[in-house]
């Protein structure tokens, strides 16, 4: 059997024909349509031990036997068959028709009938449990324990403003929360949609609680001749990201120890494990390379919080997808994000510590504990399901940072395209105004990609913008929306437009657990959500008695105190602890 090392060699042999640009095999030059025939008529099946390399569109290298070349092939002309309008001609995920439990118009998420909420309402007993993440534990270890040879080493990366990212990051994560969100996560609109309305990480979120800039150059071109950064030849790359999840390049560092290498490295390794995490693992690190410049200086030029937040998009929008089981991305902003907003889902008894002015708001939460200890289950997931569900606009902490957040972090109502590298999503502001201290109003219709594929497997997820849509960024103080002109100050702060609700209802999913009839804890959501508003309203009338009252009247009047007690203890209880729910 021929070993990896062996195999690779293969690969960068000169001997070697060099792969087609379009990773297809050409024709003949007599016009033969054999991909194995050469022109000079020899064949050109390579053994089985065979292997091909190449670097995908995001940077990473990928590699597969030759044997499998024509179902990689199979796989890249399906995803050909995008159209213009962002869909596709496969349209095994794309919604064309009312869905149940909603929406009824599927204009505003077409690729919900790829999405994990649409299975679980549908097909709940093929629905997936408990989502993963890709643990980063090794670079975390390895960020904190790191000893630099010089002082000087040191103060180049803390002049990044990037340091202070190691000892912020939690690793306590609540995987049933996590999983009960990405489940309402909408990749068409980029937005969590709760049974209230939308709900999204904007740019001033990203500015409070991770402290990096918000402002500065688009994370979005590299430099392709990236293996001589680090002073690697293509050889120590190849085998940098084959060999023990990179951990060669550790090695390399140390064996050539310099303070630019060193500082390069450090950083490489403090993005690629906190800020910009996937299922490669180490391998994360190098596409973040692409990202970077030989000069120190230019670091902290970039708008590593808009690459940050355009790249979690991405994740969240990979792991709604009803058979992906991961998700990647900054999952200590997500978290934190949730329990800045979001008070009833906090861990019980926590309290957060009180911080300096200026510091990230995730310290508040790194030490936050886990509901149920550290053996999460599917009945936590359920639990946080429902509980989400019955959710209204009266229970989010609308302004968790202060007043006027887009006067303090103006580019937060910025509108476009947002970019890490290759990774382009849509931000769109509009669709949040609660957020930002106004009234809600019907948002206009997100931008469309060039270009979407988003099948509920999640392999080959792609979604692309026009590039000149990348020049709004040039002048992104222009591009701005301007609150005043299109809605007004909330008062209060849930409240929105009177056609909103109705729109929303009409265009969303807002529910993920199926109601089961009135047997169910939850009920009829919409009903039950109206009965309790009803309830709170004829809360005074409720404490009084009257004898006066026919006593059919009576009956109806104790049942609602009923249901409106328990609602309020439903309500006031913490998330289940592990023994609760054994």
């Amino acid at each position: 059997m021929t070993d990896k090392r062996t195999k690779l060699k293969v690969l960068v042999g000169a001997s070697l024909p060099a792969p087609h640009p379009d990773h297809d095999h050409p024709q003949t030059a007599g016009g033969s349509e054999n991909p194995r025939q050469q022109p000079d008529g020899h064949s050109s099946t390579a053994p089985a031990d065979f292997v091909v390399i190449r670097r995908g569109p995001n940077g990473r290298f990928t590699s597969a036997h030759h044997a499998d070349a024509e179902a990689i092939r199979s796989k890249k002309k399906k995803k050909k068959l995008m159209t213009r309008d962002g869909t596709t001609r496969d349209e095994t995920w794309v919604l064309t028709e009312p869905a149940p439990g909603g929406p009824e118009d599927p204009t505003l998420i077409p690729s919900f009938k790829g999405h994990a909420a649409f299975r679980l309402w549908n097909q709940p007993e093929l629905a997936r449990g408990l989502i993963g993440y890709y643990s980063h534990d090794r670079g975390l270890d390895f960020l904190t324990r790191y000893e630099f040879a010089s002082s000087g080493s040191l103060e180049l990366v803390q002049g990044t403003g990037l340091f202070h990212l190691r000892e912020c990051v939690t690793r306590n994560l609540n995987l049933p929360l996590l999983t009960a969100f990405v489940e309402r996560w909408q990749p068409d609109t980029n937005t969590f949609h709760m049974p209230f309305g939308e709900m999204t990480i904007l740019l001033h979120d990203v500015f409070h609680i991770l402290r990096i800039p918000v402002d500065g150059e688009l994370l979005s071109r590299g430099c392709d001749s990236f293996p001589g950064f680090l002073g690697l030849t293509m050889d120590d790359l190849v085998r940098l990201v084959d060999i023990d999840r990179g951990q060669s390049v550790t090695a390399h560092v140390h064996q050539h120890r310099n303070k630019d290498s060193e500082v390069k490295h450090y950083l490489l390794c403090l993005l690629g494990s906190i800020l910009f995490m996937d299922k490669t693992r180490d391998r994360g690190v190098l596409d973040t390379i692409n990202l970077f410049v030989r000069d120190h200086e230019r670091v902290k030029r970039y708008a590593w919080g808009v690459g940050t937040l355009a790249y979690l998009y991405r994740q969240l929008g990979v792991a709604s997808r009803a058979m992906s089981y991961a998700v990647g991305g900054c999952l200590t902003l997500l978290q934190a994000w949730i329990y800045e907003y979001f008070p009833s889902l906090r861990p019980t008894g926590y309290e957060p510590p009180t911080l300096k002015d200026g510091e990230a708001l995730a310290f508040r939460w790194k030490g936050a504990p886990l509901e149920g200890g550290h053996r999460p289950d599917a009945k936590q997931l359920q639990y946080y399901r429902l509980m989400l569900d019955e959710l209204t606009a009266e229970d989010v902490t609308w302004l968790p940072y202060g007043q006027n957040p887009g006067q303090v972090v103006p580019l937060s109502l910025y509108h476009g395209v947002i970019r890490f590298g290759d990774v382009g999503e849509m931000y769109d502001p509009g669709r949040c105004l609660r957020q930002f201290g106004y009234r809600q109003v019907v948002p206009i219709h997100p931008i469309k990609p060039a270009y979407a594929f988003r099948p509920a497997s999640g392999m080959g997820y792609d979604v692309r913008f026009d590039s000149v849509l990348d020049n709004f960024w040039s002048y992104r103080h222009r591009h701005t929306l301007q609150l005043d002109t299109i809605s007004a100050p909330a008062q209060p702060l849930w409240e929105a437009d009177e056609d909103y609700s109705d729109w929303y209802f009409k265009h969303s999913h807002p529910f993920i657990v199926k109601p089961h009839g009135m047997e169910d804890p939850r009920g009829n959501a919409i009903a039950y959500k109206l009965s309790i508003q009803i309830i709170e309203n004829l809360r005074p009338m409720l404490t009084a008695d009257d004898d006066t009252l026919p006593p059919q009247f009576l009956e109806m009047i104790r049942r609602a105190r009923g249901l409106l007690v328990e609602y309020d203890r439903r309500k006031a209880r913490g998330p289940p602890t592990h023994s609760s729910l054994v």
